[in-house]
């Protein structure tokens, strides 16, 4: 009896250890998603226990600054998540902008956010003030 419930034991823990399924690889077609994930740069991010916001930098091609120096203009994507084990998470893309850089970053609410991003050529930079929450973003003046 014991060798049976032994046998049973080791060939149902070896077939469950074993028996998974199968791994799939898949090519994606989503033609923003895959320039989204091999040019985005992150240049902000301000996490705390009730909402989450990664700012990510996506550039929009040579020479999309309109300058003769072939300089290039980014969009920015907004990464809001909240703290959940199913979050309510957004995602919203504003631009173009010259140069942009986070520069502070301040809790209004417990799920808002503003931050300042300036941008602009080196000697002509500007602030620009957004809010977000997790349902929107807004420009502050």
């Amino acid at each position: 009896m014991f060798r049976t419930i032994f046998s049973l034991s080791v060939f149902l823990l070896t077939y469950t250890s074993f028996a998974q399924d199968e791994l799939g690889i898949e090519i994606s077609e989503n033609a923003e998603l895959i320039k989204a994930l091999n040019s985005a740069h992150l240049i902000g991010e301000n996490v705390e226990h009730n909402l989450s916001v990664r700012i990510y930098k996506l550039d929009n091609g040579t020479a999309s600054a309109g300058f003769p120096s072939s300089e290039v203009s980014d969009n920015l994507l907004v990464a809001i998540s909240a703290f959940d084990e199913e979050p309510e998470q957004n995602l919203f893309k504003i631009g173009p902008f010259l140069n942009p850089k986070v520069i502070s970053w301040q809790v209004d609410q417990e799920y808002e956010k503003t931050f300042v991003v300036e941008h602009g050529p080196y000697d002509k930079r500007k602030a620009l003030r957004l809010g977000v929450n997790l349902q929107s973003m807004r420009i502050i003046e």
